[in-house]
């Protein structure tokens, strides 16, 4: 029984790991056999859904999905002159 329970709590740590670092094209051959598995063993909702976490995405580097050049927006302050100068004659 002991022996089970370290089985399990081994396949998870590995799976954990296996999601964070695994390069997202291991990832989704992964998931691709997986799915084809379960499909031979009769589980279609299984393979469906393996089927379609593999397929969500066609981004290779495993990152935000936001491939490009767009930066993200920066927020932009404006002072106006007459802010500057209630400023300037608080401190002076």
């Amino acid at each position: 029984m002991q022996g089970l329970i370290v089985a399990i709590i081994v396949a998870v740590a590995v799976w954990a790991v296996a999601v964070r670092l695994l390069p997202r094209a291991l990832r989704m051959a992964i998931r691709n056999r997986a799915a084809g598995a379960a499909r031979s063993f009769g589980w279609h909702a299984l393979a469906d859904r393996l089927a379609a976490m593999s397929s969500a995405s066609a981004g290779g580097c495993g990152g935000c999905d936001g491939c490009g050049p767009a930066k993200p927006a920066q927020k932009e302050f404006a002072i106006s002159a007459e802010a500057l100068r209630r400023t300037a004659r608080r401190q002076g």
